[in-house]
């Protein structure tokens, strides 16, 4: 009998092994960064496209009602009648955003559709909101502020400037569109229409994780898209803002003037004051340094915040949700990404349409 042996193959041994499961480990160590930041360039480029959506939308409602659409809007005859609308400028410009469905649904009433998210009012990188929806701490501690019967309110990262889309208010009521392109008078690409802001701002870990001074536990604000006016029937909001009166009556009182229309989870940023003669009474001008600086012995730094995180929010500025840059919407319907080191003073500027004012050369590069 004739036997045929085969040479065995030798095999690895635990050095080799471990050489390899080194090498293994350096080429993974080199490549997780640009993995990571392929992702980012990914959420970054996404949430480009949605503020392009925005904008757009803005000029076909434009095209449409010969306006911007308005930061908060109501139109009726007052009176016990439900109002033909009673809405978000969010809410308006839905039809442009292949979102019909959600706006027949409210009926002119943004109220009604506040647990609908919206994909294209959410920024990819802020963490606050899923699938559109408030998460985190939004929900677990203020519960009824930004949900109903264990259903999320949609919130939006990306809040309307007022400045630009202005609305005229008839005895205390926002009834009059009057944002034309021509009162743009800075020119549309010098003039902001959206910026980004975390839906869901917590600030008692700013300026620093667990140190003092911060803004304070009971520091927050939220940007719920349907946030238009509150009205004690169609549109009571439980957030504690006051409330609108009927459509049909004189709104609001010296030291409260458009009442139940400003308040800090409106989807917008430089609303107009509550208190005209009282900078810090509710939510002011996001875009000016001096708004509520100091707030509990913490400076106001102005401009854009460079960096945030769910409880290290500003809530007094609006945020660059991409690592020190800020997507925004300008006038003309392009988009531009914005340094959050911008001077303080130009980007105040470029928020302000009509003031007149020569911008930064750090604009114009």
């Amino acid at each position: 009998m004739t036997h045929t042996f085969r040479r065995l193959r030798p095999g690895f041994t635990l050095v080799e092994l471990l050489v390899v499961i080194a090498i293994i480990g350096i080429l993974v160590g080199l490549l997780l960064p640009a993995v990571q930041s392929a992702r980012a360039a990914a959420r970054r480029m996404q949430c480009s496209n949605n503020v392009k959506q925005i904008a757009l939308a803005a000029h076909n409602f434009e095209s449409a009602y010969k306006s911007l659409p308005p930061w908060v809007y109501a139109k009726g005859q007052g009176g016990t009648a439900r109002p033909m609308a009673f809405s978000s400028g969010h809410y308006l410009i839905l039809p442009y955003m292949e979102q019909q469905p959600i706006f027949d649904q409210g009926r002119g009433h943004s109220y009604d559709v506040r647990t609908q998210g919206v994909a294209a009012f959410a920024c990819p990188d802020d963490v606050t909101l899923m699938s559109g929806k408030f998460q985190g701490l939004a929900l677990s501690n203020n519960t009824a502020r930004v949900s109903v019967g264990g259903v999320p309110y949609g919130g939006t990262t990306y809040a309307i400037n007022a400045q630009a889309c202005q609305v005229s208010f008839v005895n205390g009521h926002p009834t009059t569109l009057n944002a034309k392109m021509a009162s743009l008078v800075d020119g549309t690409s010098n003039t902001i229409l959206v910026v980004e802001r975390q839906a869901a701002c917590y600030g008692f870990d700013f300026p620093n994780r667990g140190q003092t001074p911060n803004l304070g536990t009971g520091s927050f604000t939220f940007s719920i898209w349907a946030r238009g006016g509150r009205h004690a029937t169609w549109s009571p909001w439980v957030d504690g803002a006051t409330t609108a009166s009927n459509l049909d009556t004189v709104n609001g009182t010296a030291t409260e003037v458009n009442r139940g229309y400003t308040w800090w989870d409106c989807p917008v940023i430089d609303s107009t004051l509550r208190n005209p003669s009282n900078f810090a009474a509710g939510p002011g001008p996001r875009s000016d340094p001096t708004f509520r600086n100091p707030f509990n012995g913490v400076p106001n730094p102005g401009g854009i915040q460079p960096s945030t995180f769910e409880t290290g929010c500003d809530w007094r500025r609006p945020q660059a949700m991409h690592q020190g840059v800020m997507i925004t919407g300008l006038g003309d319907g392009s988009v531009r990404s914005v340094a959050a080191t911008i001077n303080i003073v130009t980007f105040q500027r470029v928020c302000d349409p009509r003031d007149g004012n020569v911008l930064g050369s750090d604009w114009q590069e």
